[in-house]
């Protein structure tokens, strides 16, 4: 799924061509995440923050509404998992690839906006023996940019991320799973600052 979608984008990046202007955007990201809730037990799975960045491609023509492309990898870690023996079950990578709408509002020393997108999160351990999920994910953000140059903006932004879940997702299997996620939704709140460069 993920691969079709990356091919779905890049063909979508041709529009590219037709914008009046562009901007790419490299931010560094601190994350918020709910809990897990496992299916084979009661236990809940509290996930903290370990890095994350996001890179985007924001591209517009006439008007107020703009595109974009918008990739992030996110480092997260599982606490009641920290101290097992193979400590790599407990730190996953979360790549999100989404295509997204958004309004903005200009002014004389940059602009606000808002919008939400659509797309794929795939949810892989570090051990490599286990298998990785995707799933379809929402995102909804807003975000503040500030003019520093004639090409150059400081870019403050928010993000929060609905990761649309089987009725039954396991992670952590070989063959047996760890966890087997209770809930249908896993939601996530990424707040970033980056530079964007627009042209």
């Amino acid at each position: 799924m993920m691969r079709l979608l990356i091919i779905a984008f890049s063909l979508l990046i041709t529009f590219d061509v037709n914008a009046s202007e562009t901007d790419i955007s490299l931010l560094s990201n601190y994350g918020f995440y709910a809990s897990w809730k496992s299916e084979q037990s009661t236990e809940t799975f509290d996930v903290s923050h370990q890095n994350s960045f996001a890179l985007k491609n924001v591209w517009r023509s006439a008007g107020e509404y703009a595109w974009e492309i918008y990739f992030s990898e996110q480092q997260v870690k599982l606490k009641q998992l920290e101290f097992k023996t193979i400590n790599n079950l407990a730190h996953f990578e979360l790549k999100s690839l989404q295509l997204g709408a958004l309004k903005e509002n200009p002014f004389s020393w940059g602009s606000e906006y808002y919008g939400a997108g659509v797309g794929v999160t795939r949810f892989t351990a570090r051990a490599d023996e286990l298998n990785p999920s995707e799933n379809i994910s929402l995102s909804f953000f807003g975000g503040l940019q500030m003019k520093i140059t004639q090409h150059f903006l400081l870019s403050f932004e928010g993000r929060m991320q609905l990761h649309l879940l089987d009725s039954m997702t396991s992670v952590n299997c070989s063959p047996e799973c760890d966890i087997d996620i209770k809930s249908q939704t896993w939601s996530s709140l990424q707040i970033g600052a980056g530079l964007t460069y627009r042209f």
